[in-house]
């Protein structure tokens, strides 16, 4: 099983106000085969949620560091596929679900993959569902 790790179910791995019980059960469960992609724009995403949860004093600084190197260690496959390929695609699956095309690009990435997105970001899921993709 393939996966497609958005930002929002990677920073419940890291922030210790989140719960992140139910992607690390998800996680576990991959076997050496399986791949966990991200769209590039996941690490603009990730450098953004540290930095906000830093302002609000969610985390320290310390924290924020130690959430970036586990980060940097998820074994994650950037996918660096972009351009005029797949604007239509994402343009569709936001207009379509009131996505932002941030989002849409995790949609894009999960069906070309043929893998499982894994979020917490409730919009995304259910836009997910009605794709008929599979959530977890």
């Amino acid at each position: 099983m393939n996966a497609v790790l958005d930002a929002s179910a990677a920073a419940a791995l890291v922030l210790p106000d989140e719960d992140s019980s139910r992607i690390q059960s998800l996680l576990n469960k991959l076997d050496s085969r399986s791949e966990i992609f991200i769209p590039s724009l996941w690490w603009f995403e990730i450098a953004n949620i540290l930095l906000v949860a830093g302002k609000r004093k969610r985390i320290t600084l310390a924290q924020s560091e130690t959430a970036m190197k586990l980060l940097m260690k998820l074994p994650v496959v950037t996918d660096d596929m972009a351009g005029n390929k797949y604007l239509e695609s994402l343009v569709s699956y936001a207009s379509r679900h009131g996505l932002s095309a941030y989002d849409a690009a995790y949609l894009e990435l999960a069906k070309r993959k043929k893998a499982v997105l894994v979020s917490s970001d409730k919009m995304l899921c259910r836009a997910a569902k009605k794709e008929e993709f599979v959530v977890f």
